[in-house]
């Protein structure tokens, strides 16, 4: 088994709408992050046999001045050679 911690922080910006169909012709509300980010989060995997692992993975992260969270998660399958 195999965990680790990670943390940084970057600089964008994010603009997510809402999902609308294509024949739709008003404006959507949408939300506009600040430029600046902090994210943390683990992942951890585990070795199943010969390489074959599994794993997950949880970041979040802080968008600001204009505040936006966000998380994020993901399973992993693989090999390792």
């Amino acid at each position: 088994v195999v965990i680790s911690l990670f943390a940084g922080g970057g600089y964008g910006q994010i603009e997510p709408s809402p999902s609308l169909p294509s024949s739709v012709t008003i404006p959507s509300a949408h939300i506009l992050s600040g430029y600046g980010n902090a994210h943390l989060g683990m992942r951890a995997d585990y070795v199943l046999k010969n390489g074959f692992h599994v794993g997950g993975e949880l970041t979040l992260q802080f968008m600001f001045p204009t505040f936006l969270f966000n998380a994020d998660f993901s399973l992993l399958f693989g090999y390792q050679l």
